[in-house]
């Protein structure tokens, strides 16, 4: 195996007990780590990928307050900080399949049940970085290949996977430059946020054909009702993340189906006709937009525009 320099990795170890802290920050530094913060709260860690301060996680399962699962996930799905590739390695005291799961679908890299003895803790680190993961990319779900294909798209479709930065080998090598490793963090970004977006659309498909049945054939349910909040989520994130992406052309459309599922998610046993007989009609060009069957810049403003006379026809 490669022989590495963690001394420019910025690693951050979050464990409940200051012994165990104190064991494994001396092996760290016996490893040529010198960048090194110690704490029992998940909030430091959250601090620390915000200000993008951090290339290495070690943490406990559940700190002093609270789990480190919903920090990892947010990191990967960019909703903090700049890079969502943090190597992430999670310390379980139990093989509880729940919370195995839990660990495994926040995107970390490695899980460990304890108790871990400080070599061997280096020595997955060794092995992530020699050799790390590739990642995959779901609606739901960033980070390496450990959960089972049918988990992960529909009809067990493969999902796409992407080669990801490697921070405890790109800064651990002699030959680091921190600059172009934050070229590649970028430019791995934008790879992830395309997929991603790709994934969302088709997510967006699934749920509005929950959705449109119901009104179809009557009322809807609580679990439309359900599907709708669900709905407006994706929406949501899709707006955020389309702009500068080969998809940026359907943004208006993702705008509108937001504003739509406000409108049905305020009153969704008496939505309006015009929410409802447009509905179908986005979903079908989101559809084609992201499908390769582009639809033409002229068809969105026409399909747009319809929307927008419907909307003074009921005033």
């Amino acid at each position: 195996m490669a022989r590495f320099n963690f001394s420019n990795v910025r690693s951050i170890i979050a464990s409940n007990f200051a012994n165990e802290r104190a064991s494994y920050v001396s092996a760290f530094k016996q490893a040529d780590f010198t960048d090194i913060t110690e704490t029992d709260k998940a909030a430091d860690v959250h601090a620390k990928i915000v200000e993008n301060e951090v290339d290495l996680v070690i943490s406990d399962y559940k700190l002093s307050d609270g789990e480190i699962c919903p920090v990892t996930y947010r990191a990967r799905h960019s909703m903090i900080g700049n890079n969502p590739f943090v190597v992430v390695i999670t310390l379980l005291t139990t093989s509880d399949n729940e919370i195995v799961n839990r660990a495994i679908n926040s995107g970390t890299d490695a899980i460990l049940l304890k108790p871990v003895e400080p070599a061997l803790l280096l020595d997955r680190i060794y092995q992530l970085a020699n050799a790390r993961k590739r990642y995959v990319v779901t609606h739901d779900y960033i980070g390496p290949d450990k959960r089972k294909r049918s988990e992960m798209t529909p009809a067990g479709t493969p999902p796409p996977q992407m080669d990801v930065p490697n921070a405890v080998r790109g800064r651990g090598s002699s030959k680091a430059d921190a600059k172009m490793f934050q070229r590649s963090v970028e430019v791995a970004n934008r790879q992830l946020n395309e997929l991603k977006v790709t994934q969302l659309a088709q997510q967006i498909d699934q749920i509005a054909n929950k959705i449109l049945p119901a009104y179809e054939g009557g009322s809807p349910d609580e679990s439309v009702v359900q599907s709708i909040r669900h709905l407006l989520m994706v929406a949501k994130d899709m707006s955020r993340r389309i702009q500068g992406t080969p998809y940026a052309h359907a943004g208006q459309l993702c705008l509108t189906l937001q504003h739509i599922c406000q409108n049905l998610y305020a009153s969704p046993m008496e939505p309006s006709d015009t929410d409802i007989n447009f509905l179908p009609k986005l979903i079908s060009a989101i559809r084609r937009a992201f499908q390769l069957d582009e639809v033409a810049e002229d068809d969105i403003e026409a399909l747009i525009a319809e929307q927008l006379a419907a909307q003074f026809d009921d005033i």
